[in-house]
């Protein structure tokens, strides 16, 4: 309601009388901390299903928008900001385990997760540590990325 006031005000400041809707931006979608936290992991679980990736509300996000182009289908340019934030993981030596781990989960899935952590030669409880501390820190680089934007120095220290 309030942005159809919004919009009769402004035509009338303006003395617009065409009641045609206007072609107005996308607008971003905002989402929380949780809640994008929540759709990044369950975009690494719809990697390699770009139907259910189509449906991720990371694609209304700036994230996404700002990296779309005309043509370029929303789940296509996810896919990508996924697997470049993986990437992430690759510039610092100590976190190559992280890597692994999410690499051989989302990127080269093995059947399960107790044959990922068999391909890793690692115990279970290891494989899981380090899959977690690997998807907090992608998280933390994507939500930078959608707070900040590309031009923010600090994500590539994070």
């Amino acid at each position: 309601m309030d942005a159809w006031i919004e919009l009769w005000t402004e035509r009338a400041l303006a003395q617009d009388v065409d009641l045609a809707p206007r072609e107005h931006a996308k607008a971003f979608l905002v989402l929380s901390h949780p809640d994008f936290e929540a759709a990044v992991r369950q975009g690494f679980k719809d990697l390699r299903r770009p139907g259910l990736l189509a449906r991720n509300p990371l694609l209304r996000t700036r994230l996404v928008l700002d990296r779309a182009g005309q043509g370029t289908s929303g789940a296509a340019v996810l896919e990508v900001v996924l697997r470049e934030a993986v990437t992430t993981l690759a510039r610092h030596p100590r976190d190559d385990k992280l890597l692994r781990a999410v690499d051989r989960t989302y990127l080269r899935p093995a059947a399960t997760q107790e044959a990922a952590a068999a391909a890793l030669g690692l115990p279970f409880s290891t494989y899981r540590r380090h899959l977690t501390q690997g998807m907090t820190r992608i998280v933390s680089v994507l939500w930078d990325l959608e707070v900040y934007g590309p031009d923010r120095t600090e994500v590539s220290s994070s």
